[in-house]
């Protein structure tokens, strides 16, 4: 008899029926970012530059771009202190951007040497090893796998939740992604734990966006894919297009110069979104 009674309609129950659910939507791209000059934008928000993954590639170009003109801090985890060595407006510091406390020691540093942070690229970056990319399910390796999260998606967010409050108003957090983390633009699989870990990296460019615009902080956070570019890192899947001289392969200078101009181009409707190195939006 329960049974019956649950399975009737709510008015003959004697009960009002609720509206249904707002129809689903599938939530248009942003509009493109005009790129705009890096340095006149920097001069706005007078804040130091922080680069994690500096080492190599383009983080150690986009830390050598704004070290042209101002304070720069470039942390990795196996960064060299005489690397910048040139030029004494890059601080070098070994920070491990997985370790709470190694990024601490950042932020403390910052705060006796007296600044505010304009910007900060989240560069640092899982792709090879022993086990990965993996080119099936059968290859992914559990320790690879929980690496590839920790470096390419917790190390981000653990360096904006840490330097938030350092954030000058105006100012952007860049996390370094990759068009293979678009679930929309999949459509040869494989990569499993990089995709995967690019894939949760913009989202949490899209948290972050939503809390901080909730709080009424003013800062953009976007999710940049930089083509494809000839790096250390990329040279096993690069390498013969580099030989061949590739023209569509870009330079680490090349992308770390596009990439500061998006940041000095991007508004407050494009905060939370993932873009290429051009400026076009692309889907999540």
């Amino acid at each position: 008899m329960y049974v019956a009674l649950l399975m009737l309609p709510s008015a003959a129950r004697g009960l009002s029926t609720p509206p249904p659910p707002p129809p689903l939507t599938q939530p248009g791209l942003y509009p493109p970012i005009a790129k705009a000059d890096p340095l006149l934008w920097w001069q706005e928000t007078s804040g130091a530059i922080v680069v994690a993954g500096a080492a190599s590639g383009i983080g150690e170009q986009i830390a050598r771009l704004y070290g042209k003109k101002g304070k720069v801090y470039a942390v990795s985890r196996s960064i060299e202190p005489t690397m910048f060595e040139d030029n004494p407006n890059i601080i070098t510091s070994r920070v491990d951007v997985t370790d709470d406390d190694s990024v601490a020691a950042l932020v403390s540093q910052i705060k006796e040497d007296g600044e505010t942070v304009s910007a900060l690229f989240n560069c640092a970056v899982l792709l090879n090893g022993e086990k990965g990319p993996e080119r099936n399910i059968k290859g992914i390796d559990k320790a690879f796998f929980m690496d590839s999260f920790a470096i390419n998606a917790y190390g981000p967010i653990n360096t904006t939740r840490q330097l938030l409050p350092l954030l000058a108003k105006g100012g952007a957090v860049v996390n370094l992604s990759a068009r293979v983390g678009s679930i929309a633009d999949d459509e040869m699989g494989g990569w499993w734990s990089y995709r995967s870990s690019k894939t949760a990296l913009n989202h949490l460019t899209k948290l972050s966006h939503i809390e901080t615009n909730r709080r009424g902080h003013k800062i953009t956070f976007l999710s940049v894919h930089p083509g494809t570019t000839y790096t250390p890192m990329s040279s096993p899947f690069t390498q013969r297009r580099y030989e061949a001289g590739d023209e569509s392969l870009h330079s680490a200078e090349f992308t770390a110069t596009a990439i500061a101009e998006l940041v000095a181009g991007a508004g407050e409707d494009h905060s939370g979104g993932f873009f290429d190195w051009s400026g076009q939006s692309l889907p999540f």
